[in-house]
């Protein structure tokens, strides 16, 4: 499964309450993840992870609840190994969680690229049981224990930063005391693959079973075989109960045997006979990795995360530069008459534009409130001289009051220019995938604009693979909106269809190196 494809909203789906969504970063069975941008005063701003609830799930209680849920406990872990939640919120007629933002990917991303070294993988589970053990741990305002249970660890769950970083994310179906919603008896929560048998038996559940959970994703990453998954849901079940867990070394020849003990204890299908606590499992990994090699730091698993996902770095700086991409500022149109203007602001910056335009109209402000100031004063020293010549009898008076009047007319004229008369610029083209440049440089798909009106043209020259390209001129004076559909090579204009849905057939994976892992890796 590729990883998601990074693009640009278009402009009239960017604005959501007080944060600018970029793009579309993932999708759960509740919600769907956007990477935003939160702007304020002074240049301020800040990437985050906007979690917004579907649509169709906006009207449901239950699914409100869970999600105000996992807003009020993950704002209370406050741990480097968990994803900081950072508001909860309510706008365009849906709930929203705005999270810290970890520029990285899934471990199930990761593995499905690279080997991982044993020691990696002991270190990457070793941090998501300090994070887990953390929510474990969070206790109420009347100091009692709220008995938080996670109950979907998985490694789709485990984000990993491409510097390193390593965190636990998404405690949508977590259990803790003093939840508004409650589990109805017979309900399973969490992925099947990854549940412990007391959880897969529908019987009461705590901190242990998150504990097997991450022995299960300890098992698949070191040994690239899944353990419980199966064709069915209810064939996963049975495995979960009833298979026999074989030894990793019975997959991995040199599996180590300080490894192989730590990951056997964490699988024990008997709750007591696991470790207690999930600290206590990052305990026994720390120790593996102290007696096996030097210390093994982040920067470690970042030079994996940077190898395995050199594209998918540069992809995103490529976005984050198209959507920060201010185009030089157009001049004043009284200045310049040029018709070779540039105009390439994105549209995702468009507020930031707005912004450098309402400090030149302050500034304007300014120096308009500077001159009439000087204007009252040279009128005042005007009125003490004009009265001195007047005592005195002399012509002059009449001279110097009727220069002063024609004086302070030119100056009210000055200190109120006329207001600018302002256009908009938008261009919308099919397919989705065309390309937009403006006088030269690229801009995004849709593109809108609104600025000062002036005189000249700009070109716009749009085109797509497979399609005849078009140019459009564009009036500085009077702006305009476009909608285009670009031709075919040699066929008549047709309109963009829409991508056909088709249900994927899911294959058994053939063995062979990897493919019991890797040929189906890691699917829901």
């Amino acid at each position: 499964m590729a990883l998601q494809a990074l693009d640009l909203l278009p402009s009239d789906q960017r604005q959501f309450g007080r944060y600018t969504l970029l793009c579309h970063l993932a999708t759960g069975g509740m919600a769907k993840l956007y990477l935003a941008r939160l702007s304020g005063s002074e240049g301020f701003e800040k990437l985050v992870a906007i979690k917004r609830i579907h649509p169709h799930l906006s009207e449901s209680e239950e699914f409100i609840r869970m999600f105000v849920d996992e807003a009020r406990l993950v704002s209370r872990i406050a741990h480097p190994h968990v994803v900081q939640v950072l508001e909860l919120g309510h706008a365009e007629s849906t709930h929203f969680i705005a999270m810290e933002y970890v520029d990285g990917e899934t471990l199930t991303a990761l593995v499905r690229r690279i080997r991982l070294p044993m020691r990696v993988c002991a270190r990457i589970i070793a941090d998501a049981a300090s994070g887990l053990h953390a929510a474990h741990e969070l206790r109420g305002k009347d100091g009692e224990l709220l008995n938080v249970v996670h109950r979907d660890v998985s490694p789709h769950n485990i984000l990993l930063s491409y510097e390193g970083a390593v965190k636990v994310v998404d405690f949508g179906v977590a259990r803790a005391k003093g939840n508004l919603h409650t589990t109805s008896v017979g309900t399973v929560k969490g992925k099947f693959a990854y549940m412990a048998p007391e959880q897969a038996r529908l019987e009461a559940v705590d901190r242990r079973a998150d504990v097997f959970a991450l022995g299960i994703v300890l098992y698949e990453i070191t040994t690239r075989h899944r353990l419980f998954k199966a064709e069915t849901e209810a064939q996963t079940v049975a495995k979960v109960l009833t298979q026999p867990i074989y030894r990793p070394s019975l997959v991995v020849p040199d599996y180590p045997p300080e490894l192989e003990r730590i990951v056997l204890r964490t699988l024990d299908r008997d709750p007591e006979g696991r470790y207690q606590t999930a600290e206590d499992l990052q305990s026994a990994l720390l120790e593996y990795l102290a007696a096996s090699g030097p210390p093994l730091l982040p920067s470690a698993i970042s030079a994996l995360m940077r190898e395995a996902f050199a594209d998918r770095i540069k992809e995103k700086q490529s976005l984050l530069v198209r959507c920060e991409e201010v185009s030089d500022v157009l001049p004043q149109p009284a200045l310049s008459s040029s018709p070779s203007l540039t105009l390439t602001m994105g549209g995702a910056t468009i507020s930031r534009v707005r912004h450098l335009e309402e400090e030149a109209d302050r500034a304007r402000g300014r120096r308009s409130l500077a001159l009439i100031l000087a204007v009252v004063g040279l009128l005042a020293a005007s009125g003490v001289v004009a009265l001195v010549l007047f005592l005195r009898g002399g012509d002059g008076a009449s001279g110097l009051a009727s220069g002063s009047a024609a004086g302070s007319a030119a100056a009210r004229v000055d200190a109120a220019p006329a207001a600018r008369r302002r256009i908009t610029i938008l261009i919308k083209v099919n397919p989705v995938n065309a390309s937009i440049v403006l006088d030269g440089k690229p801009v995004t798909n849709p593109y809108e604009v609104r600025r000062e009106a002036g005189s000249g043209t700009v070109r716009a020259s749009l085109s797509a693979p497979g399609h005849v390209a078009q140019e459009l001129e564009i009036s500085l004076n009077e702006g305009g909106r476009w909608q285009v559909t670009l031709d075919r090579d040699g066929a008549t204009p047709v309109e963009t269809p829409l991508p056909k849905v088709t249900k994927k057939v899911r294959k058994k994976p053939k063995r062979g190196e990897d493919d019991d892992l890797f040929g189906d890796p890691y699917k829901k």
